[in-house]
């Protein structure tokens, strides 16, 4: 078993814990089906409200945005890919918390089958916990609606509205609490059914108890791993975009005027652009990494895929497939130092509310057995009577 600080120090350890063939295989599977989920949906969307899958294709690439100004079908479909999408990466990230918990308390072989059948079997936990909470939320704005109507009713709606006034203040006060707690509890409630296998309910106190009583060490500690986050997936992708230049350098010295015009092909294929409606901020921002990592090209319009010959084309469409397989390599580190840091987080809070070492809980091992097989009842073994029982019998 590993001892922590319990500490924001324990959080510089995310870095490390999450790079991790395992969990950087985990976290890219995880990205890789939600992206094709997401993909379909998205595509799906544009298609029905009766956008051209040419024109989807050269605004969007393979990230289909919100579809604005289409059907409410529309709108529906692309929710559906994202729900998807978030259900992929949720599973992913319990999983990790897994394996995760496994390591720190020791044990370093923890399974990745057996990591994803424990996310499977806990899936309510970790999915309904936030559902539950927009529910709430629901509930309470359907009550304001009422309260509305009745504000209609001629000279009486006055008297209701003043009466209720300062409840319904309280009532958003309250919306506003709970929309935070939605917000920790997609950040931290995979961590906490990694960690303790906790079902919907208990899932939420959590989340509750760890807002309420360790409120600054919850939203620092978040920001630290994010800070952390981004800064190991930069350094990753550096150091990524340089061992590709150096290869391509090394193939350039024999068959430069090919590979040059491959490349050219494939990143006609590749569009790192975020969607239109985004601020001019994040454009810049976005930008400016893309620059940062020598691939501010990929951001551009009007590339063209026209290849030499047949063959060129299928090798310029690999590379595509390539550069978007180490994309998610470089995502895929960042969600194994986020899944990682969250139980790291997690179990520094609870050791500072509750004064309990999660590390050091002896867990249950559940023998699980197929379904449909009984277990066999062995008949009691007949012990061999001795001389002198035979004699007592006999008399």
């Amino acid at each position: 078993m590993r001892k922590l600080h319990f500490n924001y120090k324990d959080v510089f350890t995310a870095c490390r814990l999450g790079f991790s063939a395992k969990k950087m295989w985990m976290m890219f599977l995880g990205f890789l089906f939600g992206f094709i989920l997401f993909i379909v949906f998205g595509y799906l969307a544009h298609l029905a409200g009766g956008v051209p899958f040419a024109q989807i294709w050269e605004e969007y690439r393979l990230c289909p945005s919100l579809p604005f100004g289409l059907p409410f079908y529309s709108y529906l479909l692309w929710a559906i890919g994202a729900l998807l999408f978030l259900i992929s990466l949720g599973a992913a990230g319990t999983a990790i918390s897994k394996v995760t918990y496994e390591q720190l308390r020791g044990e370093e072989f923890y399974e990745i089958r057996e990591s994803f059948r424990y996310a499977k079997k806990n899936f309510r936990s970790w999915f309904f916990s936030p559902l539950l909470i927009i529910l709430f939320i629901l509930v309470i704005i359907v009550c304001g609606l009422i309260l509305g109507l009745l504000t209609k009713i001629p000279y009486v709606g006055e008297l209701i509205l003043s009466v209720f006034s300062l409840p319904a203040f309280a009532a958003s006060l309250f919306i506003v609490y709970l929309g935070i707690v939605f917000l920790f509890t997609l950040i931290i409630g995979p961590a906490i059914v990694g960690v303790t296998k906790n079902d919907i309910f208990d899932t939420l106190f959590e989340v509750f108890s760890s807002l309420n009583e360790q409120p600054w060490r919850l939203v620092l500690y978040t920001i630290l791993l994010g800070i952390l986050k981004w800064v190991g997936m930069i350094v990753l992708g550096f150091f990524t975009v340089l061992s590709t230049r150096v290869g391509i350098t090394i193939l350039n010295l024999l068959v430069r005027g090919k590979l040059e015009s491959i490349l050219s092909s494939a990143s006609y294929f590749v569009r790192l652009a975020p969607p239109d409606f985004a601020p001019i901020w994040i454009k810049g921002f976005h930008q400016g990494l893309l620059n940062l990592l020598g691939i501010g090209y990929l951001s551009n319009e009007g590339l063209f895929f026209n290849p030499p010959n047949v063959t060129m084309g299928i090798a310029s469409v690999i590379f595509a497939i390539a550069f978007y397989l180490l994309f998610l390599f470089v995502l895929s580190y960042g969600g194994a130092i986020w899944f990682s840091g969250t139980t790291l987080i997690y179990l520094v809070l609870v050791k500072k509310k509750d004064d309990r070492n999660l590390l050091e809980v002896k867990e249950e091992e559940e023998e699980i057995k197929p379904e449909g097989v009984k277990e066999e009842t062995r008949p009691e073994e007949v012990k061999p009577e001795t001389k002198a029982e035979s004699e007592t019998a006999g008399n």
